[in-house]
This record gives structure tokens, sequence and C-alpha cells, in this order.
């Protein structure tokens, strides 16, 4: 019984211990949805560097505007996820970068840096 007791307790634990974004990854494919709000922003001349559209099903994007090279990695801590964008500015035009993730469902906190610094989001889109 112990045993049983001390199995739920550390299930209960790590469940309440999930990381606020999972299946983070840069995505070739943009879906339709998304590439019409990155679109329409382009239209109206929007410069926004950094922003996210959340599909409401718990799938999220976040569309960062960039020149040169764009690596990206997180790092979670109990329910705060930290996004590390970092950039390599090569001079060339700038490039708009879309990675997709997920969100947990009881929330958490999303942290974003930019080349170690934290940054907002200039813009929220619900799809």
């Amino acid at each position: 019984m112990k045993k049983v007791v001390v199995l739920l307790l550390s299930v209960l634990l790590l469940a309440a211990c999930q990381s606020a974004v999972s299946d983070f990854s840069e995505v070739k494919k943009v879906p339709a949805d998304v590439q019409d709000i990155i679109q329409k922003q382009e239209l109206l001349g929007k410069q926004d560097t950094l922003y996210m559209v959340n599909q409401g099903d718990g799938t999220a994007y976040l569309v960062f505007r960039a020149s040169g090279e764009v690596s990206s990695s997180v790092d979670s801590d109990n329910d705060t996820s930290t996004i590390r964008l970092n950039t390599k500015a090569d001079g060339s035009d700038m490039k708009i970068h879309v990675f997709q993730f997920k969100q947990n469902e009881e929330g958490g906190t999303i942290i974003i840096e930019v080349n170690g610094k934290q940054v907002p989001l200039d813009n929220v889109f619900l799809i």
C-alpha cells in the first residue's frame, strides 16, 4: 500500500511540474492560416520583430523577423519555459523565421530571450 501511495504522489508531482512549452521547432512549411497572418502583416507594412499566432488548440507559432542565421533552444524549469533565439546578423535582408510549439494546457510562463535579453511580444494573434 505504501508503494502505491508513493507512486501516486510521484506521478502527481511530475504532472504539476510540466513545462509551459513542448515540441519547439522551426517549421519550413508554414500552415496556410498562419501564413495569411504573416502576409497581412507584411501588406500593412508592419515591422513587428516578434509575435505569436495562437491556434487555440494548444498549438502556437512564434514569428521572428531577423537578418542572418537564427538558432533556438528551450529551457524549462517547473512551469516556466524560456525560449532563446540567437541571431548572427550578417547584413543580409530581413527574413521571417517561424517556430511551432505546444503550450501546456494548465498554463505556465513563457519567457522569450533574443541574444540573451528578455523581450516582449510585439503582437499576439488568435486564429
